[in-house]
């Protein structure tokens, strides 16, 4: 999946969508798929990749798994108060 999140203070939704999308011209497809998140500081859009861009890759949803509980610990540090005890 490609992410471009932009943000810019005093800025609004229909400012930041043209930069975001102009960030993901040439990748993915948004035919296959296209999520926007508006938080009302900054604007995320996700695209899913062609099938080109994902080639032979094999994707794996490692949730609940012990890969994933690895992972989890290494950006803990990291993650605001609010989410250091969360879970899927």
């Amino acid at each position: 999946m490609w992410h471009a999140s932009v943000s810019r203070p005093g800025w609004s939704y229909e400012k930041l969508k043209p930069i975001a999308l102009r960030q993901l011209r040439s990748v993915g497809d948004a035919h296959l798929g296209e999520w926007e998140e508006w938080t009302g500081r900054a604007l995320h859009i996700r695209r899913r990749l062609t099938a080109e861009e994902q080639g032979s890759l094999d994707m794996l949803d490692i949730r609940n798994s012990p890969e994933y509980g690895v992972r989890r610990a290494a950006i803990a540090p990291y993650l605001p108060v609010e989410l250091a005890d969360w879970q899927e």
